[in-house]
């Protein structure tokens, strides 16, 4: 999963933004970009990205504008974060093999 939901990136698709360049490049320590792991960016066909380590993902900064101020108007209206929040704690039950929120023996 990367660091954009698929909601945000069917929302991203009705924006009026330049799409002359990708808004997501992916897997970059696998490529020629890779040297933007250790300056947090770069810039390719001239436009900035910025580089988010945990998805090893580059964002065009624009995206990472319009991202924060997509999300910060979901939290307001309170739509989104609860697949979010489902999502993480299925993913805490997949890892412990617990649900979320016990302790397992012995911790």
């Amino acid at each position: 999963m990367g660091h954009i939901t698929e909601q945000e990136i069917e929302a991203l698709q009705a924006t009026n933004l330049d799409r002359a360049t990708p808004f997501v490049i992916c897997g970059v320590s696998q490529s020629q970009l890779s040297i933007a792991r250790f300056y947090g960016g770069c810039k390719f066909q001239g436009r900035n990205y910025s580089y988010i380590p945990t998805t090893d993902e580059l964002l065009r900064e624009d995206v990472v504008k319009w991202l924060a101020k997509h999300r910060k108007a979901q939290r307001k209206v309170g739509g989104g974060s609860t697949a979010i929040q489902a999502d993480m704690l299925t993913a805490n039950k997949e890892v412990t093999g617990a649900p979320s929120g016990a302790v397992r023996e012995g911790e």
